[in-house]
């Protein structure tokens, strides 16, 4: 028995008369409503054992001593902390009930051995509280015992339970078993890797090549009609309360960069290059003589936007293009529709365009011909992606890459999808039956957003050697994973049961007033689900045990 143990007893009736003046200040200065429990009715009863405000609160503040929660209310509204502390308290008094069923037991011995040990269970998991010091009853009981606000008693009690519950967890994993195949296929998913070089043709870079006349709109909506309907009542609120927008385009023109080699013949004149003046003012011409500014926009401009006929789609004028002072100007004096002069900024000239304004609510019909139009960009953007890979295959894979940006994948498991590329299964197992020496594979292939062109860099293959020499660290992860995965359904189901044949009985006003984030944050966020008794028995703290917010030992 410990020390402190054995003074609590020699000092019973001191506890007695405390307990006596305790209650008689309380009838007559008034208790706080949570203090003495006389009989009221817990929050939840699990198989015979309470769950109060109390153990709700010992359970609270344990978990805020030992893991590192976020004190954000928003961000525990969020993740459902209050939640998962009451479902954690539930899961071990599960365990409990299951283990006694089982013939297994836990003493206050094995509490007592844990205190004196310096360790303490929480979620399941075994902290050392005490660090290098050596255990002193006075350091447990005001620096631990007292900010957890728990007796103890009732601190031996649930550390009794946990300390059951953690048993049963042990007794059903250890059960677990992971078959030869399965560990064999998890190392080849692992061990088998892949590197790929490849060129992708991006759907929507494409997509800016393309201009839908009004007719090309008008066509595309009585054909697409319901599937539009179907899109502007999904992304209706993008075209509702918009603060003042103007549709503008620009045209950049700067200076050219300066030649890095000189000429083969220095002492032959250099032909005089047309200034930046120049060109900006021929551009402008260009377009006030009725070409269209999109095709001068392509032809002459340095802005990015250059490849979408200089389009810089719907811009909010109050927070302006981030392109200068000028050209911001510029966009707030065209007005509803009109052509800039050249502008000057620096070394740059710049041409601006407005073509409509907005501002409220969009009228569907527009809003449809909107989306009308990004839906043949797209589609078109597309086809012209996979009209440009195709053209490009003879000659990659003859070797000429010019002109063209070959990335690299990286090494990536053969079961994972390829980094920078996606879920492409087809192109994997292509990869996966090719060599390295084949160079480019002989097809296009197409990912949810581009058309690639992929060559197989490298290949590293599992070997039986190499499967001897990893299956001992394989096959404890994947008992463990496995084991996590048997635990949580298993533990879910008894509660899930225990509440359907009445041994689970809750209280879901007390409830819900236990789990009422409203006072700590200005504006809380919902919770993700509603909350459920059992709903997350099962995850032992789901997200409190995660890497995100630490683990014990």
């Amino acid at each position: 028995m410990l020390d402190f143990l054995r003074r609590s007893a020699t000092s019973v009736f001191a506890w007695i008369i405390l307990g006596v003046l305790a209650i008689v200040f309380g009838l007559s200065f008034g208790l706080p409503t949570d203090t003495l429990y006389f009989g009221t009715q817990p929050l939840v009863n699990v198989f015979g054992e309470r769950i109060d405000d109390q153990s709700y609160r010992f359970q609270y503040n344990l978990i805020r001593r030992f893991l590192p929660v976020p004190k954000d209310a928003r961000f525990q509204q969020m993740i459902g902390f209050k939640e998962e502390v009451l479902e954690a308290a539930i899961e071990r008094e599960v365990l409990r009930e299951a283990g006694e069923q089982m013939g297994l037991a836990a003493t206050t011995k094995d509490a007592e051995d844990l205190v004196a040990n310096g360790h303490i269970i929480v979620l399941g998991d075994t902290y050392d509280w005490l660090g290098d010091l050596n255990f002193d009853y006075e350091l447990f009981s005001n620096a631990f015992l007292r900010p957890l606000q728990a007796s103890e008693t009732s601190y031996l009690e649930e550390q009794r339970d946990e300390w059951l519950a953690r048993t049963v967890r042990d007794v059903v994993e250890s059960s677990v078993m992971v078959p030869e195949g399965e560990l064999r296929k998890r190392y080849e998913e692992e061990a088998n890797r892949l590197s790929l070089r490849y060129i992708r043709f991006g759907f929507s870079d494409y997509a800016q090549l393309v201009d839908p006349k009004p007719a090309d709109i008008d066509g595309w909506l009585e054909k697409h009609k319901i599937a539009l309907q179907a899109e502007y009542a999904k992304q209706g609120a993008r075209f509702l309360k918009l603060p003042p927008q103007a549709s503008v385009s620009v045209i950049q023109v700067s200076p050219p960069a300066a030649p890095q080699e000189p000429t083969a013949d220095a002492s032959a004149p250099a032909s005089a290059a047309p200034s930046v003046d120049e060109v900006a003012a021929a551009a402008r011409q260009r377009i006030v003589a009725g070409e269209d500014f999109r095709v001068v926009a392509r032809e002459v401009s340095a802005h990015e936007s250059g490849r979408a006929g200089g389009s810089l789609g719907w811009i909010t004028v109050k927070a302006g293009t981030g392109l200068g002072a000028a050209v911001d100007t510029a966009v707030q004096e065209l007005g509803a529709e009109g052509l800039s002069d050249v502008l000057a900024d620096g070394d740059d000239r710049w041409i601006v365009r407005v073509s409509d304004t907005r501002e409220g609510d969009v009228p569907e019909s527009d809003a449809l011909r909107e989306l009308a139009e990004e839906a043949i960009k797209l589609a078109q953007g597309r086809a012209l992606a996979e009209q440009a890979a195709t053209e490009a295959l003879g000659r990659v894979r003859g070797g000429d890459t010019t002109g063209l940006e070959v990335r690299e994948s990286g090494l990536f498991a053969k079961g994972e999808p390829a980094p920078g590329l996606g879920e492409v299964p087809e192109l994997v197992d292509s990869a996966w039956s090719a060599k390295p020496e084949d160079g480019f594979l002989d097809r296009v292939f197409t990912s949810s957003d581009a058309a690639l062109l992929a060559d197989l860099e490298r290949k590293e293959e599992g070997t039986d050697e190499g499967y001897l020499a990893v299956r001992s660290d394989l096959y404890a992860e994947a008992k463990r994973l496995k084991s996590s995965q048997v635990m949580a359904a298993w533990a879910g189901y008894r509660c899930r049961d225990g509440k359907d044949r009445g041994h689970i009985t809750s209280a879901p006003e007390k409830i819900e007033r236990i789990l009422t984030y409203t006072g700590e944050a200005e504006a809380p966020a919902p919770t993700q689900e509603p909350y459920e008794v059992c709903a997350r028995v099962g995850r032992r703290g789901g997200l409190l045990r995660s890497s995100l917010f630490g683990r014990g030992g």
